[in-house]
């Protein structure tokens, strides 16, 4: 399984930004959030190239999520644009789900344990099994910013 993640992280390169915000529905992402997040606790594999570009495995915890990406805690710094593969683990460590999703690194910030991560997903279908709440309609002009501490 990791081969095939490997080869498929692989394909990708180089990191350039592949997301069509367009398809997703998101209109801008630099800097202005168009969804409700949800903070939701779920341990996740996370598997991707660091900034030295090595190969890496980690077990870690979302911090939030929402329909178009999610957050989460890195030991190691990944580079923004950067691919990372996700699956959702159950309460024993299994993954959940036949396959990992595509996301892309939109930021990774220090922070006092590693690096939290934001990524946006590359697939239109969901990893989440999550009811998500309708987003505020934004008037024409404005911006909804993050409220992200």
């Amino acid at each position: 399984m990791a081969a095939d993640v490997l080869h498929l992280l692989m394909e990708t390169r180089p990191m350039q930004s592949v997301v069509n915000w367009d398809e997703l529905g998101i209109a801008d992402y630099h800097g202005h959030r168009q969804e409700p997040r949800i903070a939701l606790t779920l341990r996740v594999e996370v598997m991707g190239f660091d900034v030295d570009g090595k190969f890496f495995t980690e077990l870690t915890r979302t911090i939030d999520i929402s329909r178009s990406g999610c957050g989460f805690a890195l030991k190691r710094r990944v580079s923004r644009g950067g691919i990372l593969a996700i699956k959702i683990l159950d309460k024993d460590g299994k993954p959940v789900g036949y396959r990992p999703f595509l996301y892309q690194v939109s930021r990774c910030t220090p922070d006092v344990l590693g690096w939290t991560v934001g990524a946006a997903k590359l697939q239109a279908e969901s990893l989440w099994s999550v009811a998500f709440p309708e987003a505020e309609p934004v008037a024409a002009g404005t911006s909804q910013k993050s409220s992200a501490p």
